[in-house]
Order: C-alpha cells, then structure tokens, then sequence
C-alpha cells in the first residue's frame, strides 16, 4: 500500500461515521454477493496453482480446473464454469506458452464437458464426474500417444490428473456441490 492509500484509509478509520458506513457496505456486498466472492476466490486458487505447475521445471497437471468446472458448472451454470477453464485454465497456459494441439483440443472438450454437467445438473455428480472424467483422460492420453509425448509426460500430464480427479470426485463432489449449493441459496 503506497502512502497515498494508507492516508486515505487511514483517514476512513478515523470518521466513526465513514467507518460504519464502510463496514456496512462490505457488509452488504458480503451478504448478497457472497457467491460470487467464493467463485472469484476459486477461480483465484484453480488459475494460481495451474500457473504455479505450469512454471516448474517439470510440468505436470493436478487436474483440479476439470474437477472445480464440474462442480461451477453443475451448481451455478455453464457461463461460470466456461470462465472458470479459460481463467484457471487457458490463459495460465498463454502466460507460461505451453500452448500445444492438446490445449486445443481438450479445452474445447472440456467445455463441452462443463456444458453436460450444466444440462444434466440432476445426476449425481459423483458418477457423471467419474464416467465421463475417465473419458476425457482417455482422450488425453490417445493425443499425448498421437503427438510422441514420452512415458514421464504420460504420467505427469495424463495419468495424475486421473488419478486426482478420481479422488476429487469420491472425496470432494458431495461436499463441495453441498457448500456451493448452501453459499448460492443463502
């Protein structure tokens, strides 16, 4: 915080009357848009740590963006899931240049996913999530296959976040679509 911010604020704290006004406002906002700031704080975390792999030495994929659109899109819909893959997704690729016919290919599909999700957002999530999860590691797989990708890739790219997404959807779906569905009702 510069000085110029740190006078205001400081200035804001010292008015009884603007400080109560401040805290009501943030207030408010918490308590009508509280959805919106845990999504923000998602998409925040699921584009954070794909930058943070996407940086080391060794690249590999934890699989956490495919598992957090299904649950965006089953619970809030398809336009929140779409943004959550490009920001958490997509554009941490652009920003590191790991852009590959992969990226194309899979982003699309995942998407496409997210839309599924959406659209049959009565069916459990834990069996659409791990069906059609292993599909799209599957498909993956036969593009990492098609394009020469070496055993280690395999491992890092594909089969860790199938493996990850496995256990995200035995061990997180329920609970998190239940905390998500409560912030989005409440």
């Amino acid at each position: 915080m510069n000085k110029k911010h740190k006078k205001l604020f400081l200035k804001l704290i010292k008015d009884p009357f603007t400080f109560i006004l401040l805290l009501l406002t943030l207030s408010l906002v918490l308590f009508f848009y509280k959805h919106l700031i845990v999504y923000a704080l998602i998409v925040f975390f699921a584009g954070s740590l794909s930058l943070m792999t996407l940086k080391m030495k060794v690249k590999f994929s934890l699989g956490h963006v495919f598992f957090l659109s299904m649950v965006i899109a089953k619970e809030m819909g398809f336009i929140w899931a779409l943004i959550l893959v490009i920001a958490g997704e997509f554009v941490p690729k652009v920003i590191v240049a790991d852009l590959d016919l992969k990226t194309f290919i899979l982003i699309p599909i995942e998407i496409g996913i997210a839309f599924i999700f959406a659209t049959f957002n009565s069916v459990s999530i834990l069996a659409l999530g791990f069906i059609i999860g292993l599909i799209y590691h599957f498909i993956g797989l036969v593009l990492a296959k098609i394009m020469g990708d070496s055993f280690p890739e395999l491992i890092a790219e594909v089969g860790l976040p199938c493996f990850m997404n496995c256990v995200y959807f035995f061990s997180m779906a329920g609970p998190m679509s239940s905390v998500l569905a409560f912030v989005i009702a409440a």
